[in-house]
Protein backbone atom coordinates (compact mmCIF):
# COMPACT_ATOMS: atom_id res chain seq x y z
CA UNK A 1 0.00 0.00 0.00
CA UNK A 2 1.57 3.11 -1.06
CA UNK A 3 1.83 5.86 1.50
CA UNK A 4 -0.63 8.45 -0.58
CA UNK A 5 -3.69 5.65 -0.23
CA UNK A 6 -2.33 5.71 3.70
CA UNK A 7 -3.60 9.45 3.90
CA UNK A 8 -6.63 9.09 2.36
CA UNK A 9 -7.53 7.04 5.58
CA UNK A 10 -6.49 10.57 7.83
CA UNK A 11 -8.79 12.63 5.56
CA UNK A 12 -11.89 10.34 5.32
CA UNK A 13 -11.77 10.32 9.29
CA UNK A 14 -11.73 14.25 9.48
CA UNK A 15 -14.53 14.39 6.69
CA UNK A 16 -16.78 11.88 9.02
CA UNK A 17 -15.98 13.82 11.94
CA UNK A 18 -16.92 16.99 10.62
CA UNK A 19 -20.16 15.90 9.34
CA UNK A 20 -21.03 14.25 12.95
CA UNK A 21 -20.39 17.40 14.42
CA UNK A 22 -22.57 19.37 11.89
CA UNK A 23 -25.22 17.39 12.48
CA UNK A 24 -24.93 17.35 16.19
CA UNK A 25 -24.60 21.02 16.42
CA UNK A 26 -27.94 21.91 14.38
CA UNK A 27 -29.73 18.95 15.92
CA UNK A 28 -28.99 20.69 18.96
CA UNK A 29 -29.01 23.89 17.96
CA UNK A 30 -32.79 22.93 17.18
CA UNK A 31 -33.59 21.04 20.30
CA UNK A 32 -32.60 23.66 22.67
CA UNK A 33 -34.31 26.66 20.99
CA UNK A 34 -37.40 24.04 21.27
CA UNK A 35 -36.78 23.69 25.20
CA UNK A 36 -35.76 27.10 26.10
CA UNK A 37 -38.64 28.87 25.17
CA UNK A 38 -41.19 27.70 28.34
CA UNK A 39 -39.41 27.01 31.71
CA UNK A 40 -41.42 23.64 31.90
CA UNK A 41 -39.90 22.42 29.06
CA UNK A 42 -36.38 23.67 29.55
CA UNK A 43 -36.59 21.62 33.16
CA UNK A 44 -38.13 18.30 31.59
CA UNK A 45 -35.29 18.54 28.48
CA UNK A 46 -32.49 18.98 31.28
CA UNK A 47 -33.87 16.40 33.74
CA UNK A 48 -34.49 14.11 30.88
CA UNK A 49 -30.76 14.50 29.16
CA UNK A 50 -29.02 14.36 32.44
CA UNK A 51 -30.54 11.35 33.24
CA UNK A 52 -29.59 9.49 30.23
CA UNK A 53 -25.97 10.89 30.41
CA UNK A 54 -25.69 9.56 33.95
CA UNK A 55 -26.88 6.16 32.79
CA UNK A 56 -25.10 6.42 29.55
CA UNK A 57 -21.62 7.19 31.40
CA UNK A 58 -22.18 4.15 34.19
CA UNK A 59 -22.87 1.54 31.78
CA UNK A 60 -19.83 2.84 29.45
CA UNK A 61 -17.30 3.39 32.21
CA UNK A 62 -18.88 0.28 33.84
CA UNK A 63 -18.03 -1.97 30.44
CA UNK A 64 -14.54 -0.53 29.92
CA UNK A 65 -14.06 -1.32 33.85
CA UNK A 66 -14.99 -5.15 33.36
CA UNK A 67 -13.39 -5.38 30.21
CA UNK A 68 -10.06 -4.11 31.73
CA UNK A 69 -10.56 -6.54 34.88
CA UNK A 70 -11.35 -9.19 32.65
CA UNK A 71 -8.77 -8.65 30.37
CA UNK A 72 -5.89 -8.45 33.64
CA UNK A 73 -7.47 -11.62 35.35
CA UNK A 74 -7.48 -13.58 31.54
CA UNK A 75 -10.86 -14.32 31.58
CA UNK A 76 -12.22 -13.60 28.30
CA UNK A 77 -11.35 -16.50 27.13
CA UNK A 78 -14.43 -18.94 25.84
CA UNK A 79 -18.67 -17.97 25.82
CA UNK A 80 -19.40 -16.83 29.22
CA UNK A 81 -20.15 -13.82 30.85
CA UNK A 82 -16.33 -12.07 29.90
CA UNK A 83 -16.20 -13.17 26.49
CA UNK A 84 -19.46 -10.94 26.23
CA UNK A 85 -18.34 -8.08 27.65
CA UNK A 86 -15.09 -8.23 25.63
CA UNK A 87 -17.34 -8.46 22.37
CA UNK A 88 -19.57 -5.73 23.61
CA UNK A 89 -16.39 -3.89 24.22
CA UNK A 90 -15.12 -4.31 20.61
CA UNK A 91 -18.20 -2.97 19.34
CA UNK A 92 -18.03 0.57 20.83
CA UNK A 93 -18.54 2.35 17.48
CA UNK A 94 -22.06 0.33 17.37
CA UNK A 95 -22.58 1.52 20.56
CA UNK A 96 -22.11 5.34 20.16
CA UNK A 97 -24.40 5.18 17.28
CA UNK A 98 -26.91 3.47 19.43
CA UNK A 99 -26.42 6.03 22.53
CA UNK A 100 -26.96 9.11 19.77
CA UNK A 101 -29.81 7.51 18.73
CA UNK A 102 -31.45 7.28 22.32
CA UNK A 103 -30.59 10.73 22.54
CA UNK A 104 -32.73 12.28 19.48
CA UNK A 105 -35.46 9.81 20.72
CA UNK A 106 -35.64 11.06 23.90
CA UNK A 107 -35.94 14.83 22.07
CA UNK A 108 -38.58 13.68 19.78
CA UNK A 109 -40.64 11.64 22.62
CA UNK A 110 -40.30 14.46 24.37
CA UNK A 111 -41.47 16.98 21.67
CA UNK A 112 -44.26 14.87 20.42
CA UNK A 113 -45.57 14.19 24.53
CA UNK A 114 -45.76 18.23 24.68
CA UNK A 115 -47.63 19.14 21.48
CA UNK A 116 -50.06 15.89 22.54
CA UNK A 117 -50.18 16.79 26.25
CA UNK A 118 -50.50 20.12 25.66
CA UNK A 119 -48.16 20.88 28.65
CA UNK A 120 -47.43 24.11 27.94
CA UNK A 121 -50.91 25.57 28.61
CA UNK A 122 -50.13 24.53 32.10
CA UNK A 123 -49.59 28.48 33.10
CA UNK A 124 -46.18 28.88 33.57
CA UNK A 125 -44.82 31.30 31.74
CA UNK A 126 -40.99 32.97 31.18
CA UNK A 127 -40.69 35.49 33.75
CA UNK A 128 -40.59 38.68 31.60
CA UNK A 129 -43.00 41.14 33.04
CA UNK A 130 -41.45 43.90 35.05
CA UNK A 131 -43.27 43.14 38.09
CA UNK A 132 -41.55 40.33 38.77
CA UNK A 133 -38.58 41.90 37.47
CA UNK A 134 -38.98 44.57 40.41
CA UNK A 135 -40.24 42.37 42.73
CA UNK A 136 -36.85 40.37 42.16
CA UNK A 137 -34.20 43.12 43.31
CA UNK A 138 -32.33 43.65 46.25
CA UNK A 139 -34.49 46.75 48.41
CA UNK A 140 -31.27 46.64 50.83
CA UNK A 141 -27.79 45.69 51.44
CA UNK A 142 -23.99 46.39 51.78
CA UNK A 143 -23.61 50.07 50.18
CA UNK A 144 -27.31 50.21 48.54
CA UNK A 145 -29.37 51.92 51.97
CA UNK A 146 -26.76 54.65 52.01
CA UNK A 147 -27.04 55.30 48.15
CA UNK A 148 -30.70 56.26 48.76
Amino acid sequence: MSVWLTMVFPALFTAGMILMDTAESLFMVRAYDWALVNPTRTLCYNLTTTAISVVTALAVGSLETLNLIGNQLGLVSGHGFWSAIGDLNDKFPILGLVIVCIFAAAWLISYIAHWVEQYDDLGVHPASSSVYAESSRPTAGPGRAAAR
